[in-house]
């Protein structure tokens, strides 16, 4: 498990992809879901922070975030 899920707020990873590009250079790829959007710049950082640690240096991250995306369900539910 991505030790991403234990950053607060952080409710799933998926499409999380680390490979070597050149030499020791190490990028990774992920899609984060998380709970709040007000939250963004704080679990970013946090997460941005877990992959250096681990030596990964380059890292493109997708943040999702679960009220906007329950918030577009109950409009297409509304409008239906």
């Amino acid at each position: 498990m991505c030790g991403c899920v234990q950053v607060d707020g952080v409710c799933d990873v998926h499409e999380f992809h680390v490979w070597q590009l050149s030499g020791s250079r190490i990028i990774a790829t992920a899609h984060i879901r998380c709970v709040a959007l007000m939250e963004y710049a704080r679990i970013a950082d946090q997460i941005k922070s877990f992959f250096h640690t681990e030596g990964i240096h380059s890292t493109t991250i997708q943040l999702e975030f679960v009220e906007v995306l329950t918030s577009a369900i109950h409009l297409v539910a509304v409008f239906d």
